[in-house]
């Protein structure tokens, strides 16, 4: 056992009762903008996947992080990903 290993044993013990709990919470996604991309996917003959983005809440802290919806374009092997952020960072529901 090194000095870092006990160093690190030292820090676990001393914070162990102020660990910080992190909760992840799924995003709406707007239901207009799915609509209309898949009409242009289905015009112009691509695929579109969707990921939904999410809020990350951290506990015993006043931060928030925001993970944007992706989505990901692709038509013959050729593929863009989009971040997509929508309005959440002036809508009071989500940071409050």
């Amino acid at each position: 056992m090194n000095l870092c290993d006990i160093f690190l044993l030292k820090l676990n013990y001393n914070f162990r009762s102020d660990i910080i709990r992190v909760e992840y919470e799924k995003l709406h996604f707007n239901e207009d903008i799915i609509y209309s991309l898949n009409m242009l996917a289905k015009n112009y003959k691509f695929n579109i996947t969707y990921f939904y983005g999410y809020l990350v809440k951290f506990d015993k802290a006043n931060i928030y992080a925001i993970s944007p919806h992706n989505i990901l374009f692709s038509k013959n092997d050729v593929n863009l990903l989009v971040l997509h952020y929508d309005d959440y960072m002036e809508n009071e529901t989500y940071i409050s």
